[in-house]
């Protein structure tokens, strides 16, 4: 999907052939996907402190995922001598208060700001 990007999910289902694609409806059906991206959470709801509480913050439903693709970022690649440290942005078009908008000269100018420092050989993402 990311690489034929369409409109929303549905059309990748579709019976006209300008939307239909058959790699991706050969694997799973529209509704096994659509139940799938529907009811899956990476964090317990319940657990998460109110928006007054002071240990609230706007990533709690990712935090802990992002925190183990950091650890295993780090645990499975030998940091090499140099590090590069740059800006990069994950592409967002929804609501968000952390939404971050650069000017129409970027590839990308609407999205979620991420510092990350890099491997310069080899473009390996070591820490965000």
């Amino acid at each position: 999907m990311g690489i034929n990007d369409l409109p929303n999910m549905k059309p990748y289902w579709s019976k006209d052939m300008v939307f239909h694609n058959t790699f991706i409806s050969s694997i799973m059906s529209k509704n096994r996907f659509l139940q799938i991206f529907y009811h899956l959470h990476l964090a317990d709801s319940s657990l998460e402190p109110k928006r007054e509480c002071k240990y609230h913050s706007e990533i709690s439903k990712v935090k802990n995922f992002t925190e183990i693709l950091r650890k295993n970022f780090q645990k499975y690649y030998n940091f090499g001598r140099y590090g590069t440290i740059d800006e990069s942005i994950i592409k967002f078009n929804g609501r968000s208060s952390l939404k971050q908008y650069l000017s129409y000269l970027k590839p990308i100018n609407r999205g979620y700001q991420v510092w990350c420092l890099c491997d310069p050989m080899t473009g390996y993402l070591f820490n965000y």
